[in-house]
């Protein structure tokens, strides 16, 4: 009510709530000032927002179970119901979560990782980094139904009856138990801190990405000199089209992108990449790639999982996914039929360039158009390890000799 001031539906976006375009022109100066001297300045500050969630963390998880009803919360969380194994729409919200909270098909991982050495062990690192991000999502939540079998323990009610999915969650119902601690503060603080280094990890990858995607895309350009007048561009151009969200109707704006992007232009990306990478690039191909990095070849049943398995599952779970699907104004009111064709355009609009790039490349090249097609398809000739400079092969022969 008082934040956020919303309005009745999409329909009445209202007036401009004027502290939450100055808390989004903070975040977008800030995401600027520690981009302005790209992927190096990056990996300084990740060391700080990377560490201090889990910091937090921990101080609020110790606290949450020093109250009454954290063990029946933490028992809520722990022990499955294992009958929703069942249903499609579990495994496909547990897909949505880990494709959002790993980064899967938005191109940072790739991009991100293009900054490694050669020799970079890329194998060990796809198979840390999985792991690590179910350990941090299983952490955070024994984190938040800590608090949340307290607040049922307080109020007389069950743990279901208290829990809320979506920003609710995080915004109303966790402060609220913050609220009821001794120094409520301290403790409101430090979890909204570790939120906002949360969002701001989010940004940095994002904003780097795009940076890195649009300097490839124009390589030799004048861009390349002028990173930081790009990447202050991007900035810009990114609190511009925030503005929508901090009116009294940007909440609905928020959950409409979340409800139509997330279901449905997301698994259909990853579907399209990993079908690219298997079956038209070839896993042998790849294997040669990941042989001349690392020194050996990863396991055969990698090559299974990229050929069928992973292919096979997420075009089940997004198929599922889409002969499940409920329109948003059939589950939250506030939004009019003609919301639902906006949600789709959105979603749609993540989808676009694959044909477009596609009729673009096609229309580059030469010949008939089995030709092109046959051509658009073969690694290019440019794609192999770049030669060390003379420096780098005389130390590797020096120490060769030592």
């Amino acid at each position: 009510k008082e934040v956020l001031d919303i309005s009745p539906g999409i329909e009445h976006m209202g007036g401009l709530r004027w502290q939450l375009l100055l808390c989004l022109l903070a975040a977008w100066v800030i995401v600027f000032l520690c981009l302005i001297k790209g992927i190096k300045s990056l990996g300084k500050v990740v060391y700080v927002a990377a560490t201090l969630p889990y910091i937090v963390l921990t101080c609020l998880l110790i606290r949450g179970c020093l109250l009454p009803g954290a063990v029946d919360g933490l028992h809520f969380f722990m022990v499955p119901d294992w009958s929703k194994l069942a249903e499609f729409e579990v495994w496909r919200s547990a897909a949505t979560q880990v494709f959002f909270s790993i980064g899967l098909g938005f191109g940072i991982l790739s991009t991100l990782a293009s900054y490694n050495k050669f020799h970079n062990n890329c194998y060990r690192d796809a198979l840390i980094l999985p792991v690590l991000d179910c350990f941090t999502s299983v952490y955070a939540g024994m984190v938040i139904f800590a608090y949340l079998g307290y607040m049922a323990h307080s109020s007389g009610k069950s743990i279901d009856s208290v829990v809320d999915e979506g920003p609710g969650l995080v915004f109303i119902a966790y402060p609220a138990a913050l609220s009821t601690l001794p120094l409520p503060q301290l403790w409101s603080a430090l979890f909204f801190l570790m939120l906002f280094s949360v969002g701001l990890d989010s940004q940095f990858a994002h904003i780097q990405t795009l940076c890195t995607a649009i300097i490839d895309c124009f390589p030799g350009h004048a861009l390349t000199s002028r990173k930081t007048l790009l990447m202050g561009s991007l900035c810009v151009v990114s609190f511009g089209l925030g503005i929508p969200l901090t009116l009294q109707g940007g909440s609905y704006v928020l959950n409409l992108m979340d409800w139509y992007v997330a279901s449905m232009s997301v698994m259909l990306l990853v579907f399209f990449e990993i079908v690219t990478l298997a079956w038209i690039y070839g896993t042998d191909r790849l294997y040669e790639d990941v042989e001349a990095m690392i020194g050996h070849r990863p396991s055969v049943i990698y090559k299974l999982a990229w050929k069928f398995v992973t292919p096979v599952f997420v075009l089940v779970l997004w198929t599922s996914g889409i002969t499940s699907f409920r329109n948003i104004g059939s589950v939250y009111p506030g939004y009019p039929p003609w919301a639902d064709v906006l949600g789709l355009l959105i979603a749609v609009l993540s989808l676009v360039p694959i044909p477009i790039k596609m009729v673009w490349t096609l229309a580059s090249l030469e010949g008939s158009l089995l030709q092109r097609v046959k051509t658009s398809i073969k690694p290019s000739e440019l794609w192999r390890p770049a030669k060390p400079d003379s420096l780098d092969v005389e130390l590797e022969m020096l120490n060769k000799s030592v």
